[in-house]
């Protein structure tokens, strides 16, 4: 019961605050519109943004939008192939459909409660494939790892495309993540590592830490199945190719609406990685925080910040909404009605 409070809790937390921010653009944003409307003359009842915004829904190039969706499925697809194999190191075979259905069952997981979208994953393709937790849950947080990595790569690039605008959000958000880390809360923390380390002789013994001990020495394992992995070089394929397809779908997006189409690939990375910071704050697909970066993006390429709202908003429908509730739903019928079956190699 406290467990289901906490769930339910946490989520209403970061769902409230991704929709405040999302609140707080359209109300701001509903003022300005009204302004210009009213610098050309126009009544209130003909400026509606959300009218606006359903009109600029309705224009788009939906063969665009087509793309956009078929980037995602590659994306997930060379996602799937990946982590089959991060896992065959380790002595054991995974489906590709488990593994992909998986990963769209973790990107629906993450719509509800942010970063509990891994824990589903691995637990249902465990369950599905008959492999350990410690393998699925090792691997994926391997395949997490070489997100940051990828994400710090496009972020550099991004940097040498765009420095000063990129170098100004970024020390925003280091400062924002670590400015209120002060030296009693190192010293704290330091305290409680040497007390650890004092008593390990002591709570080593405890057949609770054995077992846990045990478990992360699997997990462990599996994360660095990575040193492991057969065809390097293909796996590498896959994981440049999966944040590719990320980037394309941003490019694509773009490409859709009319307001935007005029934009090249060096404006769509720099969106892109904008778009990817504001995707790392936990709120649900990224809500709130994915809309305020992306318009700073444009904003800065020259579009208002009207059209850049709904560009934002028609990404993340078509991207976080439809692409991640459908296959989501998908994913939950598919681990529902699968039969189980181990598939350990010899």
């Amino acid at each position: 019961m406290k467990s289901a409070l906490h769930k339910i809790t946490v989520f209403v937390l970061f769902a409230g605050a991704g929709a405040g921010i999302l609140l707080w653009l359209y109300r701001k944003l509903s003022k300005s519109y009204a302004l210009q409307c009213a610098e050309m003359g126009l009544t209130d009842d003909a400026c509606s943004l959300w009218q606006k915004l359903w009109t600029d829904f309705a224009s788009v190039d939906f063969f665009w939008l087509g793309m956009v969706l078929v980037a995602f499925m590659w994306s997930n697809v060379l996602r799937a192939w990946r982590w089959q194999m991060l896992v065959r190191p380790m002595g054991y075979r995974l489906r590709f459909w488990s593994a992909f259905y998986g990963i769209m069952l973790g990107y629906f997981a993450n719509l509800g409660l942010p970063r509990v979208g891994e824990i589903v994953r691995a637990g249902a393709v465990a369950r599905m494939d008959q492999l350990p937790i410690e393998v699925t849950l090792g691997t994926t947080v391997t395949d997490r790892i070489l997100d940051v990595l990828m994400l710090v790569i496009f972020l550099l690039f991004g940097l040498w495309l765009e420095f000063d605008v990129l170098m100004r959000w970024l020390a925003y958000g280091f400062d924002a993540l670590f400015g209120r880390i002060d030296g009693m809360t190192g010293l704290a923390a330091g305290s409680v590592l040497l007390a650890i380390a004092l008593t390990r002789h002591q709570w080593k013994k405890w057949k609770l830490v054995q077992t846990l001990i045990g478990r992360a020495k699997g997990f462990i394992r599996a994360m660095l199945s990575l040193r492991h992995v057969e065809q390097p070089v293909r796996f590498g394929v896959y994981t440049v190719g999966i944040w590719l397809m990320y980037f394309l779908m941003m490019w694509f997006c773009l490409y859709s609406y009319e307001p935007t189409r005029h934009l090249g690939p060096k404006e769509a990375f720099v969106t892109f990685d904008f778009g990817a910071l504001g995707m790392i704050a936990p709120f649900p697909g990224g809500m709130g925080s994915f809309h305020f970066m992306v318009m700073q993006a444009l904003k800065h390429y020259g579009i208002d910040e009207i059209s850049a709202f709904s560009y934002s908003m028609i990404n993340f429908f078509s991207v976080q909404i439809f692409c991640n509730v459908l296959f989501g739903l998908i994913a939950l019928v598919y681990f529902g009605w699968k039969q189980t079956k181990p598939l350990r190699e010899s």
